[in-house]
């Protein structure tokens, strides 16, 4: 069963991301989940720099933008999908100074991938009903 390629890569990128946050996080000495940024975890000067960049980051963006790519080409243009993306983020978000900013930042991260994966499985199961 061929699956649509915004499905694959919205469980990609979920898949990435989640990986990248838990090693990441598990393999730098002092890292918090709670109070810290995944950025931290690739920042100038971290234990483990450039692999999470590499083999974190990188793949993770690039599966993104494919995504991105898929699901714009599939989807019928709705700027209330944006719109709702960006609201949740300013309320999900809170101040770099805040003890639970890594907290605030999960909850972002599950919703906006959430989203991708929700919106994957929605551009596979139409794509099925049309063949």
């Amino acid at each position: 069963m061929r699956r649509h390629p915004a499905f694959s890569t919205a469980l990609a990128a979920a898949a990435g991301i989640f990986m990248l946050t838990l090693l990441g996080g598990l393999f730098t000495p002092g890292y918090s989940h709670v109070s810290q940024f995944i950025s931290e975890l690739g920042a100038s000067q971290a234990a483990h720099e450039y692999p999470v960049r590499l083999i974190g980051f990188l793949p993770a963006g690039v599966t993104l933008l494919a995504f991105c790519w898929f699901a714009h080409r599939a989807l019928p243009k709705a700027s209330l999908t944006s719109a709702a993306l960006i609201a949740l983020a300013g309320l999900l978000t809170l101040s770099p100074t805040s003890s639970l900013v890594g907290l605030s930042q999960r909850a972002v991260e599950v919703a906006v991938l959430g989203w991708v994966v929700a919106c994957g499985w929605y551009i596979d199961a139409r794509s099925r009903v049309a063949a």
